[in-house]
């Protein structure tokens, strides 16, 4: 699974990348209540669009391992 599949729940991306968790927080996505969410779902109820959403969390997930 991709970090931007946007069938992809943000409970499964959280859980198989952790770092995501933060680009959630900065885009306003809950994933705690909102974690049975998929990515498309999630950012329009966060009036985020879809490719935002996925470039943040590519992002996330190249950052290197120390600055996380």
């Amino acid at each position: 699974m991709l970090p931007t599949d946007p069938t992809a729940t943000l409970n499964d991306l959280t859980r198989r990348y952790p770092h995501t968790i933060t680009a959630f927080c900065n885009l306003g996505i809950d994933t705690c209540c909102g974690g049975a969410l998929t990515l498309t779902r999630a950012a329009a109820k966060a009036g985020v669009g879809l490719d935002e959403l996925q470039a943040a969390l590519r992002d996330a997930v190249s950052e290197p391992a120390l600055t996380r």
